[in-house]
């Protein structure tokens, strides 16, 4: 990568951040007000997102959301504390993200921790159909968690 006698990249560069490559925009004049976000700008935007389900079997439709850095933490340490030497046992893992993701539509969570027996207890089809609107919405795709169960 070169450089401009002032320091700046003349170039994107790469950088690994969990596996996954991310392209670095050099900056080659002071960012404007415009588009570069203040501490306050990102810590005040609202940015949780909210789905809606269709489940037909249930009879109507629940609202899914995104969740915050602090709850995927909570998520990848299930799995790491469900990990059984090579296997990660996932029984009972679809119903935990829907406890987590699942939320009324002003995102609200809809379900409780203590929940999770009883839901998997319902039918599995919309379960599973939370489940993967939970996924896709969270980036928790198949890669993700084998990345998170450590396979």
């Amino acid at each position: 990568m070169s450089e401009k006698p002032d320091g700046i990249c003349a170039q994107p560069t790469r950088a690994e951040i969990d596996d996954e490559a991310v392209e670095i925009t050099p900056i080659e004049e002071p960012p404007t007000q415009g588009n570069h976000l203040s501490r306050d700008a990102i810590l005040s935007i609202e940015d949780v997102e909210i789905v809606e389900v269709n489940c037909p079997e249930w009879g109507g439709t629940i609202h899914v959301r995104t969740i915050s850095g602090t709850e995927r933490d909570a998520i990848e340490q299930l799995f790491q504390d469900r990990r059984r030497g090579d296997e990660v046992q996932v029984a009972g893992m679809k119903a935990e993200i829907v406890v987590r993701c699942a939320c009324d539509a002003e995102g609200k969570p809809l379900f409780k921790r203590g929940d999770v027996a009883a839901l998997n207890a319902k039918a599995s089809r919309p379960i599973n159909r939370i489940f993967l609107a939970a996924q896709e919405l969270n980036g928790l795709t198949d890669d993700d968690v084998d990345d998170i169960a450590g396979n």
